[in-house]
């Protein structure tokens, strides 16, 4: 057996159930046996001695994607697992209370949840790459019961497509309410309802405002930078000493 220090990353932040719940609770167990790294900091409080590693993307400097948060019909999307943690089920209660006057639905996504949701009062696109998802969307909406830091979170923000976020994982630490998006008291069908009515009874400047914040902290926090720091550390630190070639 090789000695090796194991470094592990941990991004789920729901608990699962059945055999996933099981398969959570072993891999939480195990972390005595690794450095690791988790993406919230709720998660890493479940974690042996686990340091904090914001998810990081590639920058998309080159979007030509148009908002159209400033007129209406806004379009509103859910991007993601069709599974209860993710709650695609508060999304498309939320879309039966609107009309398509105001406010267009659209769910990207597969999952086991996908043969029991009523897909009438939306537009379901199944399974897309993202390139195919953003030209869609003026909003993206997080409604999960549990998470840990989204990708889907910041590929909207870096192409200018405003949140509104459940208060779940990381995200109360990446979602300020007015500044960069808007944060749900809770994840229910009335939280989000509430907050989308918000976002119509803002001024085109206030929306303006929170997309441009939002892509700057993607800019200066989640672009890759210090976390890459933070892997070459400890990944440089594990690797074994060599003597120099003789």
């Amino acid at each position: 057996m090789q000695s090796r220090r194991c470094i592990s990353t941990y991004h789920a932040g729901e608990q699962g159930q059945g055999l996933v719940y099981l398969y959570n609770r072993l891999d939480k167990l195990l972390s005595y046996f690794s450095f690791n790294f988790a993406v919230s900091d709720i998660l890493s409080k479940q974690i042996y001695k686990a340091e904090l590693l914001e998810n990081f993307i590639s920058l998309n400097n080159k979007s030509k994607h148009s908002i159209n948060i400033e007129r209406e019909p806004i379009n509103v999307g859910f991007v993601g697992r069709l599974s209860y943690e993710k709650a695609p089920d508060i999304f498309i209660e939320t879309a039966k209370q609107f009309s398509s006057e105001y406010l267009n639905f659209h769910m990207f996504g597969d999952g086991p949840m996908a043969s029991e949701l009523d897909l009438t009062a939306i537009t379901y696109h199944g399974q897309c790459e993202p390139e195919q998802i953003w030209p869609h969307l003026d909003v993206l909406v997080v409604c999960s019961r549990a998470e840990g830091l989204p990708m889907v979170v910041l590929e909207a923000m870096s192409n200018g497509i405003l949140v509104i976020s459940a208060p779940v994982g990381q995200l109360v630490k990446t979602i300020e309410h007015l500044k960069n998006g808007l944060l749900m008291t809770d994840s229910s069908t009335d939280a989000l309802v509430n907050q989308l009515n918000y976002l119509r009874s803002l001024s085109a400047e206030q929306k303006r405002n929170m997309l441009k914040n939002a892509k700057q902290l993607v800019e200066q926090r989640f672009s890759g930078k210090q976390q890459f720091e933070q892997l070459n550390k400890v990944y440089t630190a594990s690797l074994p000493a060599f003597p120099p070639n003789s």
